[in-house]
């Protein structure tokens, strides 16, 4: 671009050559495409304005123009350090770019998580309410249950108690008749007792009648002989 526009400016008759060397200098320094255009625009402009001005005195355009250079440089330093900023902003901006990115992703995971751990919880749930409510008809079950085992050993209370009413009232019996058969053993040995005495009696009384008979024959006998 520069050695399109140093003919247009010899041609305008800025023949200095040091002007030419210093728009070479001031080519070696590195700016961006777009400002190093603006920059070389300016100075054909200022060429312009000299020529249509009819400057004479070389010296005033040469010190004109190194303060154009200087203020041109400077300029350049200034966009340049503007530029690395905006680089430095550019990096900044994308690692911000990165790190939503990132954090976007990781707040999606940790959506993603939490919605399947909601899932999981819901049918954990959902699970466990079955489960008490099946726990809770089993209970209501068991109380029937219970309620049932309860009457029935209330029926077997009052039946075990009529039994030991029943026991009582026949060991009470059993004792009367145990005292009447120990009464009725005790007038059965009496009558032995007097049935033996009386036996004995008889038996004495059959000897004694036996003797008497046996005295009236020999008596009979006697009588009978002395009658003879």
């Amino acid at each position: 671009m520069l050695e399109d526009l140093i003919p247009g400016v010899r041609a305008w008759g800025v023949n200095d050559s040091k002007a030419v060397c210093c728009m070479r200098n001031f080519a070696a320094i590195e700016l961006p495409c777009q400002t190093f255009a603006t920059i070389c625009c300016f100075m054909v402009r200022l060429a312009e304005l000299v020529v249509e001005g009819g400057l004479a005195n070389a010296a005033i355009a040469q010190d004109h123009k190194d303060r154009l250079v200087a203020q041109l440089r400077s300029e350049a330093m200034e966009l340049r350090q503007r530029e690395r900023e905006y680089k430095l902003l550019q990096d900044q901006l994308l690692a911000l770019e990165q790190n939503f990115n990132r954090v976007t992703d990781e707040k999606r995971r940790m959506e993603d998580d939490y919605k399947s751990r909601v899932e999981v919880n819901i049918n954990m749930i959902s699970t466990l309410r079955q489960e008490i409510d099946d726990q809770k008809s089993l209970l209501i079950d068991r109380k029937k249950q219970n309620a049932d085992l309860y009457t029935e050993l209330d029926t077997q209370k009052d039946i075990l108690n009529s039994r030991h009413a029943e026991i009582a009232r026949l060991r009470s019996d059993l004792a009367q008749h145990q005292d009447l058969n120990a009464q009725l053993q005790s007038q059965k040995k009496h009558l032995e007792t007097e049935l033996m005495n009386l036996r004995e009696r008889n038996r004495q009384d059959a000897e004694e009648i036996d003797k008497l008979n046996y005295q009236n024959e020999l008596k009979s006998k006697e009588s009978n002989d002395l009658t003879a």
